[in-house]
């Protein structure tokens, strides 16, 4: 998944325009160390302005949560690491305030009213439609967040809508039926499947034994680590009645039903007595780390490979980052917690051809394959007549007769195409087209223009943005403090 999204990274930027409102429920998510020069809790200055810690902690809170409800489980520190979401973060904290520096200078103000209005218009603080005060509180307590600092960020965002209704656009008649006649356009197409498996493909002991030896590097044992492991289980950790009760009168507020009230002990029992038995656990394990650590306990050595899959993968991904000797603070998994703590590990290596000789006649299988279905296609691509499939649009990938990811990425080739005639190989076909003609589409054909309406506008703004960002960075003085956890 991890690699999905780099690819269309562009795609999932969260932008300076993400709502405080929508991440309220998420809560704060810790991450790397800070250094800094010489201001203690400053990250940057721009303009006038001052952006701190607890800004930048806050906003990075939102951009993970924004990702973690878009992946769910999928989605962890690891991944939000390689994504850069610190830098991203800065960045939108930044841009944000160049704006507000721009709302300054035109004396735009927000009236507490205005605060007010929007805060009671949330349906997430409502009961049966009407604000409700004690809720308000629960979902910010939840969050980590004061009132105060909450309507703070209220009063950004409606600064920030001001300034943003300034270069509000819109499209003319004529692009957005530019657009939907372009989005829609039909083209007539004659189409026909080349099937490798009915291809010859020449498959020797010497082309294979040749296809290693330039792509040896490819194939490389797994990194092996030799561990000691300690799981401890929260079923390790006996409760009595009157610490469970206490536990919960102190944290009743946590321990609501689906309509947001406050559980009774007896129904919230169980779920009470399993989050203590997680905190108790946690200071157990943490004992076991420091014993651990300090060789004051003895452990059978086990011996993982790189994605094993009958391991934590968690562990197998810290195990990744450290060095040997190094041990893993306690870390949650579904029923306790694991420390480990890394005794040795063997770097991957070149496989011997005998040992890869398997993976590899797959891979050199499929690379005669791709070179066979390529003279196949360019001998009859010029010549051959093909299916009439009628005049289609970009929607109508069902008449390929394809799976769906193989039927979109023939439909962008072909109305990609510059050429009349073409071709596109897929994992065991080639894809022969031919566009005889194109006629625009009827009124009745085009359906949700509202959505192609609002991403050109979205496209539009994005641009507008892009530009006066630009003119504003020229304007207001930005001074960069901040350092992150790699030092960058």
């Amino acid at each position: 998944m991890i690699t999905w999204m780099q690819k269309h990274k562009k795609y999932l930027v969260v932008t300076i325009w993400v709502s405080v409102i929508a991440f309220v429920g998420a809560g704060f998510v810790g991450w790397g160390a800070y250094s800094f020069s010489n201001k203690d809790s400053l990250i940057a200055e721009v303009g006038d302005k001052e952006i701190k810690v607890n800004d930048l902690q806050e906003e990075y809170s939102r951009i993970y949560s924004f990702y973690a409800n878009m992946f769910g489980n999928n989605f962890n520190k690891e991944m939000a690491e390689q994504l850069q979401l610190e830098n991203m973060a800065i960045k939108n904290l930044i841009d944000s305030t160049l704006f507000l520096n721009l709302a300054d200078e035109f004396g735009f103000m927000v009236l507490d009213s205005e605060i007010s209005k929007k805060i009671v218009s949330i349906e997430s603080f409502q009961k049966d439609g009407i604000f409700d005060k004690d809720i308000y509180i629960s979902a910010l307590k939840r969050a980590r967040l004061k009132p105060k600092d909450f309507e703070a960020s209220i009063k950004k965002e409606i600064l920030m809508d001001k300034v943003k209704d300034i270069f509000d656009i819109n499209s003319s008649d004529l692009e957005i039926n530019s657009i939907n006649s372009a989005f829609y356009m039909q083209d007539r197409i004659y189409f026909t499947k080349i099937d490798k498996n009915l291809l010859e493909l020449n498959v020797t002991d010497s082309g294979i034994k040749n296809f290693w030896e330039k792509s040896k590097s490819n194939y490389m044992t797994k990194t092996i680590y030799e561990i000691n492991a300690i799981n401890l289980s929260i079923n390790e950790v006996n409760l009595s009645k009157n610490e469970i009760e206490e536990y919960y009168n102190h944290n009743k507020i946590e321990f609501k039903d689906s309509d947001g009230k406050i559980l009774s002990f007896e129904d919230a029992k169980n779920e009470v007595q399993k989050e203590l038995k997680f905190k108790e656990a946690k200071k157990m394990a943490l004992k076991k780390y420091l014993k651990l650590k300090k060789n004051k306990i003895k452990v059978d050595t086990l011996r993982v490979n790189e994605g094993d899959i009958n391991f934590n993968q968690v562990a197998l991904s810290k195990l990744n980052g450290i060095k040997v000797g190094e041990t893993i603070k306690p870390f949650r998994v579904e029923n306790g917690f694991l420390v480990v703590k890394l005794i040795n590990k063997t770097s991957p290596e070149i496989m011997s051809y005998e040992d890869a000789k398997a993976l590899v006649v797959v891979d050199f299988k499929k690379s005669q394959g791709v070179k066979a279905l390529e003279r196949e296609a360019k001998s009859r691509v010029d010549t051959f007549e093909g299916e009439d499939l009628g005049f289609i649009s970009r929607d109508d990938v069902s008449k390929f007769g394809l799976n769906e990811e193989e039927s979109l990425k023939v439909s962008e080739r072909i109305f990609g195409s510059k050429k009349a005639k073409g071709y596109i190989i897929l994992n065991d076909k080639a894809i022969l087209f031919k566009i005889s003609n194109q006629r625009l589409p009827k009124e009745g054909d085009m359906e949700n223009l509202d959505f192609i309406n609002q991403n050109l506008l979205n496209i539009k703004d994005n641009l507008v943005n892009s530009k006066i960002l630009d003119i504003l960075k020229n304007r207001y003085e930005v001074k960069l403090y901040y350092k992150n956890s790699k030092g960058n």
